[in-house]
């Protein structure tokens, strides 16, 4: 026997003991006959949507190859991300086929869930909201994750309606204390665009730009630009209490001990009043600072701190020689209880370096801005812990993992007097609580809309055929309506 022969015969033996061990069925991938006009069996196909794995709203390729999607990348025609995505979008496509997805709606029994069929589902909604909207107003809560405004705008018409508050947009990082610093500062509460790429010196008190903070592709690219620039180097520190990936990439990281950045703030702000910077701002603010600041406050900027006078007067001296000096504020889950005055301090010390603001976008700013404060989410809480509203709607949101126990989110859930619907993907901690459980279809299976920047509207559309049948919220609350305002047939028309 040569060795062809043997290598034959060995090969088709290892076969025949493989498919005699398995206890599997064949599985076979079956392609569509007569393929769709834009679908050539073995060419991908591109389709544009909206990444909806965070606030952002990065535009998005997904690559399509008869009918199921392999790959996401970023478009290079989006004005936020510019072609490129993070690593959390390229993951989207994993809950997309993820197998324990939700696959029909579930309906709690005796502590346990049963399937059910979908048109019972809808009539269950239906009843429990003409039996809520029956004992008075304000029966009815909505608590929902960051959506498109066409999205929104139907929950609050739905709810307008029912005669209840307008939805709760939750989103666990709301950057309150960004916005409070920006009405006390600039007197607008929202979040505005930062031109990162025309600094000539970028100084963070902890915002993690490169990881969580607003949109991390976005200013990715513009810290790349900074620091590409043809004339001179952008330089960038970072002043924090841990190194993460964005000190990593600083120039120059400072440690810096929880609850001291305030005063490191405060001296600068003081310090560069007395440098001469800031001398076209109106005499009585001015004066306002001088008095908030002590440029004598060495000695407690040092304890409280932890940093040395010389890296202190390191970051004082490029601030002062810097023509385009841009300073940021803290991050983006901040446990540091000086957070807000913080960021005042660092808007007050742009305001001081630059009374233009060049560097700020006040127009296009981050559509996260609408997201609800957390009072207003307590109030929502404390309407339930009192038994205010009886029927809850929660639109892909997680609130029993992402608030702290301190808010009895858990057992305010487990009332009997009130009927939680959740629309989830997957069983979640807050699914588990709930009475109802609609599976909502993924991002990439429905029609939809989103804005990352305001007056920044992107399209979401269906870039595969949806293997499990998710449901749209839209969908769901447009079935629900009363007859008169139920004109459009599904939430692609409306």
């Amino acid at each position: 026997m040569n060795r062809r022969t043997f290598l034959k015969i060995t090969g088709i033996g290892s076969l025949s003991v493989a498919a005699g061990c398995t206890s599997q069925p064949d599985k076979t991938l079956y392609s569509p006959v007569r393929m769709p006009e834009d679908m050539v069996t073995g060419k991908a196909t591109w389709y544009a949507s909206t990444c909806r794995e965070c606030p952002a709203g990065c535009g998005i390729l997904a690559k399509s190859r008869e009918g199921r999607i392999t790959k996401l990348e970023g478009n290079p025609l989006h004005p936020i991300n510019r072609g490129k995505l993070c690593p959390r979008g390229q993951a989207a496509i994993q809950g997309l086929y993820n197998p324990d997805r939700i696959r029909s709606p579930l309906l709690k029994s005796q502590n346990q869930f049963k399937p059910i069929p979908y048109p019972q589902a809808i009539s269950i909604l239906k009843n429990r909201i003409l039996e809520s909207t029956g004992k008075g107003d304000g029966k009815i809560r909505l608590m929902s994750e960051m959506t498109g405004k066409s999205l929104e705008d139907l929950l609050s018409r739905f709810l307008h309606e029912w005669h209840s508050p307008p939805p709760v947009i939750f989103e666990p990082y709301a950057y309150e204390s960004q916005k409070l610093a920006n009405r006390e500062v600039f007197k607008m509460e929202g979040l505005p665009v930062y031109r990162m790429e025309k600094a000539d010196f970028l100084l963070s008190f902890g915002a993690d730009f490169l990881e969580t903070w607003l949109s991390p592709v976005e200013y990715a690219i513009k810290f790349s630009q900074m620091r590409q620039k043809s004339i001179g180097k952008g330089i960038f520190f970072q002043i924090a209490s841990y190194q993460g990936l964005t000190g990593a990439n600083a120039d120059r990281f400072i440690f810096c001990r929880p609850g001291g950045k305030v005063f490191i703030a405060l001296r600068l702000m003081g310090e560069l009043i007395h440098a001469g910077k800031g001398k076209y701002l109106p005499k009585d603010l001015l004066q306002a600072m001088q008095k908030a600041a002590s440029i004598h406050a060495a000695d407690a900027m040092a304890a409280a701190s932890g940093i040395s006078e010389e890296e202190y007067r390191e970051i004082r001296r490029h601030l002062i020689q810097a023509k385009t000096p841009l300073v940021l504020g803290t991050s983006t889950g901040t446990p540091d209880p000086d957070s807000a005055a913080t960021d005042m301090l660092v808007n007050c010390i742009n305001l001081i370096l630059d009374p233009a603001l060049s560097c700020f976008d006040f127009h296009g700013r981050h559509s996260v801005e609408r997201a609800a404060k957390r009072a207003d989410l307590y109030n929502l809480l404390r309407d339930l812990e009192t038994g205010k509203s009886e029927l809850l709607f929660l639109n892909q949101v997680n609130p029993v993992f992402t608030l702290s126990p301190a808010s009895h989110i858990s057992e305010l859930l487990r009332q009997e007097s009130l009927f939680v619907v959740s629309f989830s993907t997957f069983m979640d901690e807050t699914a588990a609580l709930s009475d109802l459980v609609i599976p909502a279809a993924h991002p990439l299976e429905r029609w939809d809309d989103y804005d990352g920047h305001l007056g920044n509207l992107s399209l979401c559309q269906p870039v595969a055929g949806s293997p499990l049948k998710g449901v749209n919220a839209g969908d769901v609350i447009l079935q629900t309506f009363r007859e008169k305002s139920s004109s459009f047939r599904n939430f692609k028309e409306f």
